[in-house]
């Protein structure tokens, strides 16, 4: 496919098939893809962290019996 569409060529070196990329303006697309890959996954991987973090943190939650409205009806109740 790659051979077909020109981005490199082949040539045969006995039982060996050697490719090659098809010239420079494909080198050029092939670095530039390689850097935009590579920051898009160093975000994911700041992303992944930034959730770890988040997931071990204690999560903050009343109880129940602590939360004002409870206090206030038991207290109301009770009179």
């Amino acid at each position: 496919m790659l051979r077909r569409s020109g981005i490199v060529t082949a040539t045969r070196e006995g039982s060996t098939v050697v490719y090659e990329l098809a010239g420079g303006d494909v080198a050029e697309l092939m670095r530039a893809a390689r850097r935009i890959l590579t920051e898009m996954l160093a975000g994911q991987n700041e992303l992944l962290a930034e959730l770890r973090d988040t997931s071990r943190a204690p999560s903050r939650t009343v109880p129940q019996d602590a939360s004002p409205a409870t206090s206030e009806a038991a207290g109301n109740g009770a009179e």
